[in-house]
């Protein structure tokens, strides 16, 4: 069963809303303000922001009428070619993820940073993922940390927007289904420490060989701002 995404409160002006996402507002207020970002147009609101994104099966472009009919400021990406207000993207997933940043970055920066663990590998991220915001949490109060296996590039960022004042600490399970996907996460993150368990065979039609996927996962090691750790015994790592 699929993770319900959890609901924020990350609160931007929508100047603030076009620097992180890397827009242009179309016929919107600048000065205007937003709080609560949403992908799923079923929760677009008076005040919230929706994101259109693309998916294998539905393009959330085809929803952004009706997201801004319930009051919400769409962003949309350029080539969709959408009318009415809006906020002009090149890249949904990559708005997202600035989105994401932008609340990590601006939104605490006058409360201190907080350490970032990310975990990755073939199996067993989400036991080691508990059992290390277990530990997390006993050093730094309560950490924020990834719901269920909302692991991909919408759910990673979709987390991070929910972090506030009481979260002390970030732990973020970071999975991959195509090439790349690793790197971007490891991007938005920016963990200062970096835990790949092991490598195996996920996703193979997206990832190729096992040694492709060990590059893959490497992406995470590699954003690691202070600490890498994988197991000693594991050889393509």
């Amino acid at each position: 069963m699929a993770t319900p995404i959890p609901a924020n409160r990350a609160r931007f002006t929508l100047a603030g809303l076009a620097t992180a996402a890397g827009g242009t507002l179309v016929d919107l207020d600048p000065a205007a303000t937003v709080e609560g970002v949403v992908t799923d147009s079923r929760l677009a609101a008076p005040g919230r922001a929706f994101v259109a994104l693309r998916g294998e099966v539905y393009d959330g472009h085809r929803f952004a009428a009706a997201a801004r009919d319930a009051g919400a400021v769409v962003l949309v990406e350029r080539r969709a070619a959408i009318e009415g207000p809006r906020l002009e993207v090149d890249d949904g997933l990559a708005a997202l993820a600035g989105i994401a940043r932008g609340w990590v970055d601006r939104g605490f920066a006058a409360d201190g940073p907080r350490p970032v663990l990310a975990i990755g590998g073939a199996a067993g991220k989400t036991t080691t993922k508990t059992l290390a915001a277990a530990a997390v949490a006993a050093l730094f109060r309560e950490p924020l940390v990834t719901a269920g296996n909302l692991n991909n590039r919408i759910g990673v960022p979709m987390t991070l927007l929910t972090l506030e004042p009481r979260h002390r600490a970030i732990v973020l399970e970071c999975g991959t289904s195509v090439r790349g996907e690793i790197a971007a996460l490891g991007a938005l993150a920016r963990p200062d420490v970096a835990l790949v368990i092991n490598v195996g065979v996920e996703h193979a039609e997206g990832l190729g060989t096992l040694e492709e996927i060990a590059d893959e996962e490497a992406a995470l090691l590699a954003a690691a701002r202070r600490v890498a750790i994988t197991a000693a015994d594991e050889p393509l790592l």
